[in-house]
């Protein structure tokens, strides 16, 4: 499941993707990161 993370100011969150659509923000740095331009999105809002 692809995800990014961001810092916040609230602390790390993390955003996940699937098919297409967000699925999650969670508490968090996730293991791994894979960008889409959909999280790419959301993250760059969320900044």
């Amino acid at each position: 499941m692809p995800q990014v993370s961001l810092n916040s100011p609230a602390g790390p969150l993390a955003i996940a993707e699937e098919d297409g659509a967000i699925v999650s923000v969670d508490w968090g740095w996730p293991a791994t990161e894979q960008e889409t331009p959909l999280l790419v999105r959301a993250r760059d809002q969320l900044l």
